[in-house]
């Protein structure tokens, strides 16, 4: 008689208020290894903040040869596309030198290590993210938009905020979802959508409430901005883009952070703490 097997019990969804410590350990893991993450941080961002420089400059020099009533030239085009690429790389950069720091162990030194095959993997995967959200939310948004437009509100309105919270979150929480294949891309552990969607397929209660925190967070450091920006311009107009950058910085670092996080506990088992 052969004995039966007995099927592998199914494991229960993590509760909601993992959420917030996920959350609270992304930021816990930020604070515990400041000098790494400014070791990760300082010299992309200053790269990035020369090639702006330089470009604003040279923009501005195009602009006074042919004169404000031209128009602007076709140049501009090109260099606005090259700074948008400068940017994407330096998040990608930065991004895989924290996951691959946490993950994997790897120090930086006096500046994060360069991989240049998983920053391109890393930056393929979050297009795929991407599309994958578009087209999630492409429908959602758009009746937004006409909603909006109907009731004549703009973007200060109440109901805007509202519904830019309540975007913004399922945004970041699909984000979340997709971790797997996003830090998977930065530690050399590739996995496809159809995979992270089943891997945290059990922690997506969890996952929308680490989303609607880092997206709290998130939008009160962008109105924090807002009032430090107007408050600059009539002091030191000339420090609002390097505050405006470090401040950025923390937030995408925050949610580097998040992103490994999701990745370490769902994924490789780690504890929370």
């Amino acid at each position: 008689m052969t004995e039966t097997k007995e099927p592998a019990p199914v494991p229960r969804p993590a509760p909601p208020a993992s959420g917030m410590r996920l959350f609270a350990h992304a930021l816990r893991m930020l604070a515990a290894n400041a000098p790494a993450t400014l070791r990760i941080v300082a010299l992309p961002l200053g790269l990035l903040m020369l090639v702006q420089l330089a470009m604003d400059r040279i923009g501005r020099l195009i602009f006074a040869a042919r004169g404000s009533e031209a128009g602007p030239p076709p140049v501009l085009f090109i260099l606005d596309f090259a700074l948008a690429l400068s940017m994407l790389f330096v998040l990608g950069w930065m991004a895989v030198a924290w996951h691959r720091f946490i993950l994997c162990d790897e120090r930086p030194g006096l500046a994060p290590s360069l991989h240049p095959r998983a920053i391109l993997a890393y930056f393929g995967r979050g297009v795929i993210a991407a599309l994958v959200v578009l087209t999630i939310l492409f429908l959602p948004m758009t009746l937004s938009a006409f909603l909006l437009g109907r009731l004549g509100l703009g973007p200060g309105s109440s109901l805007a905020l509202v519904i830019s919270l309540v975007m913004n979150t399922v945004t970041t929480w699909l984000v979340l979802v997709l971790a797997p294949m996003l830090v998977g891309a930065a530690i050399g552990r590739p996995t496809g959508v159809a995979d992270a969607f089943r891997t945290t397929g059990g922690f997506l209660s969890a996952l929308l409430v680490a989303a609607f925190l880092f997206t709290l967070f998130s939008m009160g450091i962008g109105w924090l901005l807002m009032q430090v920006r107007f408050t600059l311009g009539h002091f030191a107009p000339t420090a609002a883009p390097l505050v405006t950058l470090l401040v950025n910085a923390v937030v995408m670092m925050t949610g580097f952070s998040l992103l490994t996080t999701v990745h370490g506990h769902v994924v490789e088992k780690r504890p929370l703490g």
